[in-house]
């Protein structure tokens, strides 16, 4: 299974017989398919297994490497719950024109969101208070930084946004952000920020 997988994301195009192979391996009786597919860019088969909650390790180290990330590997869409990714249509992305073009848009769109349209939080310091609700810290840290964003661990006089979590219990840090000027900002408007689907 690793590898057909392996064939999905590395190749511009799989012949029909190795697709065939692949829906076999998540065909169920009914004819509809065990694997799921991104909600933004329909890029599929993705198999995440048994896990329902997939913010669970989601952003955690993975060595010196880099971050777990249960994202869509071809354009970064994320949902928590395994039940908000729609399944599998058995269609591939890769390979045929109209599919080609939609890979190739959600890529443009990606890249065109940390280049030529540079996220709102781009060049700007943030700060995280409180516990989030529908993400970790480690996570929203690492989708800040990716955003071009600088985290920091104190409020200070370069702080531009405070993301306050729910039941922060930090009214000196925010006050002190208010303050020095900082933009108060809740986990939704956040997430909103950066495209991250919280449903």
């Amino acid at each position: 299974m690793a590898g057909a997988l392996a064939k999905v994301k590395d190749q511009a195009t799989i012949g029909a017989v190795e697709q065939e192979e692949i829906r076999n391996l998540y065909r169920r009786p009914d004819g509809s398919y065990s694997a799921y597919m991104c909600k933004k860019c329909k890029f599929g088969p993705i198999d995440h297994g048994w896990c329902g909650d997939l913010s669970c390790h989601h952003g955690e180290k993975k060595g010196a490497t880099g971050a777990i990330s249960n994202a869509c590997p071809k354009c970064g869409w994320f949902a928590n719950q395994i039940s908000n990714w729609p399944k599998w249509d058995g269609n591939f992305q890769t390979g045929s024109s109209s599919s080609s073009s939609s890979s190739s848009s959600s890529s443009s769109s990606s890249s065109s969101s940390s280049s030529a349209a540079p996220s709102p939080l781009h060049g700007l310091t943030v700060v995280f208070t409180g516990k989030l609700n529908t993400m970790t810290r480690s996570f929203a840290t690492m989708r800040a930084q990716q955003a071009g964003a600088k985290v920091t661990g104190s409020v200070s006089g370069n702080t531009d946004i405070i993301v306050a979590g729910l039941a922060s219990g930090t009214t000196a840090t925010l006050t002190q952000g208010m303050a020095q000027g900082a933009a108060i900002w809740n986990e939704d408007q956040f997430a909103a920020a950066l495209g991250i689907d919280t449903d």
